[in-house]
């Protein structure tokens, strides 16, 4: 029964998804699919939540989260310096919010403002190794 568990999951996550009533789509695509719809109140308009913001979302706690990370170090250690673990989540963040902005959005704004953030996340990363390297030789 091995190798043939994931293919009867996989045909069951289709029939279910056949049978299963179709949801409100945002735009194109399973990641538009509205999965959550909120009404504002005082006001006249639905706050909708789709696969591509909730991706965002994600990102952005991410990437404010990595303070946290960054608090409870600075705590334990008495020390000043920043963690790997904060240039790794700070990446991963914004590749997230990035993603939400180029796919989800389409908002050039929104690109530049998290590309700009990851490329000295990514460069302080690759220098942060470097230093770790050369402390082990």
């Amino acid at each position: 029964m091995g190798p043939l568990r994931p293919i009867l999951a996989i045909a069951l996550l289709l029939a279910l998804g056949s049978v299963l009533p179709a949801a409100d789509y945002e735009g194109r695509g399973h990641m538009h699919r509205v999965l959550l719809t909120i009404d504002l109140p005082f006001t006249a308009t639905d706050w909708t939540v789709t696969g591509w913001k909730l991706l965002g979302f994600v990102g952005a706690f991410c990437f404010a989260g990595r303070w946290l990370v960054q608090l409870i170090h600075r705590k334990r250690t008495g020390t000043r310096e920043i963690p790997t673990v904060f240039w790794i989540i700070s990446l991963a963040g914004a590749g997230m919010v990035t993603a939400y902005f180029v796919w989800g959005k389409n908002d050039s704004v929104g690109i530049l403002t998290n590309m700009l953030p990851a490329s000295v996340a990514l460069y302080n990363l690759i220098q942060d190794l470097r230093a770790r390297a050369a402390k082990t030789v």
